[in-house]
């Protein structure tokens, strides 16, 4: 059975419908009406591509469509896990992009943990880098050697995002004394390859 023209264009507008809608709200359209029909694909307002073939003869359109989010944010941990107890200041560095890669402006807070889970420092402001967009909190390295717990919360499109991540503060000596075991395993390694 072939499709007449009031299908087809009944089609292609539902699936430009569907395609703003979506768009509207972030996310990527895609859909098919049979193999050889009408297509679009959308994943911006800028992007749109709609392309129209001619139905095949014997071809009930049959109408596909999918939703995948654009909108997710990167949202992750840049800064350091190693600290040497006394070092000084320490920084929570977090990178928090949307799908186009664009800095998102919102307020993001910082929680640590001492490695005994009691508060080493309560929920704080973060500050944002003005040219980089990267968000940050510098404190003072902690004194007590072990693994401290750090959370990040920021509010984005009405959502709490968190993310966890560990830090380890050290004493000197033990970082230089494993080091030091770290090359002398790699020396050894070396020698035993040249050996055989």
């Amino acid at each position: 059975m072939e499709a007449d023209e009031g299908t087809k264009t009944f089609f292609a507008v539902a699936i430009i419908v569907l395609s703003v809608f979506a768009v509207g709200f972030g996310m990527k359209y895609t859909s098919k009406i049979s193999d050889n029909s009408v297509e679009a694909l959308w994943n911006t307002v800028d992007d749109l591509k709609v392309r129209v073939n001619s139905l095949t003869e014997n071809t009930t359109p049959k109408l596909s469509y999918s939703f995948s989010s654009l909108s997710t944010p990167t949202f992750e941990f840049v800064s350091s896990t190693e600290y040497t107890r006394g070092d000084g200041n320490g920084s929570t560095i977090i990178k928090l992009l949307d799908y186009k890669g664009n800095n998102i402006n919102t307020t993001c807070y910082e929680k640590i943990l001492y490695p005994d889970k009691s508060v080493y420092i309560d929920w704080s402001v973060m500050t944002q880098h003005w040219e980089y967009g990267n968000y940050y909190l510098n404190f003072a390295v902690p004194l007590t050697i072990g693994i401290y717990d750090q959370e990040v919360r920021c509010l984005v499109s009405n959502k709490n995002l968190s993310l966890g991540k560990g830090f380890h503060v050290g004493n000197l000596t033990d970082m230089i004394e494993n080091k030091i075991d770290s090359k002398i395993d790699e020396l050894h390694q070396d020698v035993m390859m040249s050996v055989t």
